[in-house]
């Protein structure tokens, strides 16, 4: 992984649909420094009932991992963007894409470990594919969830 990589240039090579506007290196600095080996998983983390963020970041330190940084998490979609694409949607010529009823989003990955603070919010970061078009967008890092996939690195 080479942390010495700007996250807007590697965001742009992947050829995002769209990158929200305050996704920038003064909100997601780089935490990290050189090249280094690391090893990420994904972690889907599911609960019937609501829970924390905090309670989330806890679940994952348990299991030896940290959550990855926005650069790992950029890094990680542009090296693995096959994966993520979405091949369960229709398409007719000339029209945009639309989803099977009742799906949204096919996947989002979420990255906690470069946190934003704008006023009394804070934000992590996700990624997600609608069809076959890649958003970088904002994730409320203190809003509760019942499931998500969350990047994680090996401690």
């Amino acid at each position: 992984m080479d942390y010495a990589t700007n996250i807007l240039g590697v965001a742009n090579v992947t050829y995002y649909g769209h990158i929200n506007p305050n996704i920038t290196p003064e909100n997601f600095p780089a935490i990290r420094e050189g090249v280094k080996p690391v090893v990420m998983s994904v972690a889907t983390l599911n609960w019937a009932y609501r829970i924390t963020n905090a309670e989330i970041l806890e679940e994952i330190d348990k299991a030896g991992y940290r959550p990855a940084d926005a650069q790992e998490l950029v890094h990680f979609v542009w090296k693995f963007r096959d994966a993520f694409v979405n091949d369960d949607y229709v398409r007719a010529p000339e029209s945009p894409c639309v989803l099977p009823a009742g799906r949204g989003n096919e996947h989002i990955l979420v990255a906690m470990g470069t946190i934003w603070v704008a006023g009394t919010l804070h934000y992590g970061l996700q990624v997600s594919t609608v069809c076959d078009t890649f958003q970088l967008q904002l994730a409320e890092a203190t809003q509760a969830r019942y499931s998500n996939q969350y990047l994680v690195v090996k401690k």
